[in-house]
């Protein structure tokens, strides 16, 4: 006879809460929203779940809100390789053991139901509450940082894509600029994230050539540890690349406010749609 095996448990406080919606609200799919909050009252993670009606569970895996998602959509050559991987995860930034409050709202009836969970520190490993503190600040700096670039990167994307649809195949004046300013804008990208890594299976020569590489991996270093604070080192390299995102978003800002701004009035002058340039990247 084979051994008994049983899955193991969720990583992390398993969420419970009851739904009593009527059939038209259930139909109307709305989602139950999660929030979880620290001991100061701070919004520190939250999730939307669509429930079903009674009773429904939601895994928090222990951690902050992850940083903003990469939404990379312009074409790009493969070169005939098998597909690689794509860009390097974000660091997780996970709690420090303390008491932390769940409110479950239920968007359809308005109703909200609260309880307080604690984290307990691991009892494998030493914890210490100011080596948490001095760890979670640089981690959660490192993930504000992270979002920036991608936020960055989602929006060179967007401009991208809109001058892609304009320049391909036509060969009149407004496609011939739009060509133009795509390389302008891919050339602004190439220093921050190499998009043909979704298509590369070598990407991984290239490793730390990128500020979104070196960023993901001092962002990790800084939060993997358990409860451990990280060296000057790391908090150096990571006031670097926040600065150098700054710098990049300066430069885009820039672009979108003269040469963007340009081909927009050319393009209105041509009959042609002019490009959703979107706010300002720079903070």
């Amino acid at each position: 006879m084979g051994a008994f095996t049983a899955p193991n448990p969720p990583n992390g406080v398993v969420i419970s809460f009851f739904v009593a919606r009527t059939p038209e609200q259930l139909e109307r799919r709305e989602p139950v929203n999660i929030n979880i909050y620290d001991t100061q009252g701070d919004l520190i993670r939250s999730m939307d779940s669509r429930p079903h009606a009674g009773i429904n569970r939601v895994v928090w895996p222990l951690n902050y809100q992850p940083a903003t998602a990469l939404n990379l959509t312009t074409p790009v050559e493969s070169g005939g390789e098998e597909g690689g991987g794509g860009g390097r995860g974000n660091a997780v930034v996970s709690v420090a053991p303390g008491t932390y409050r769940v409110d479950v709202t239920d968007y359809a009836t308005q109703q909200t139901q609260s309880e307080k969970v604690r984290v307990d520190p691991d009892p494998r490993m030493k914890a210490d509450p100011a080596a948490f503190a001095a760890q979670t600040r640089p981690a959660l700096e490192a993930r504000t940082a992270l979002s920036e670039l991608a936020a960055l990167l989602n929006h060179m994307e967007m401009i991208r894509a809109q001058l892609h649809a304009l320049g391909t195949g036509r060969t009149d004046p407004v496609a011939i600029r739009a060509a133009d300013l795509e390389g302008k804008v891919a050339e602004m990208e190439d220093p921050l994230y190499n998009p043909a890594s979704l298509h590369d299976s070598k990407v991984y020569l290239h490793y730390l050539s990128r500020v979104q590489d070196r960023l993901s991996r001092v962002a990790s270093q800084i939060s993997a540890p358990y409860g451990e604070a990280p060296t000057q080192m790391m908090v150096d390299e990571l006031a670097e690349l926040a600065a150098e995102v700054k710098r990049h978003a300066a430069e885009f800002d820039r672009f979108l406010a003269t040469d963007a701004v340009a081909f927009n009035k050319f393009a209105a002058e041509q009959g042609v749609q002019a490009l959703a340039l979107g706010k300002p990247a720079a903070k």
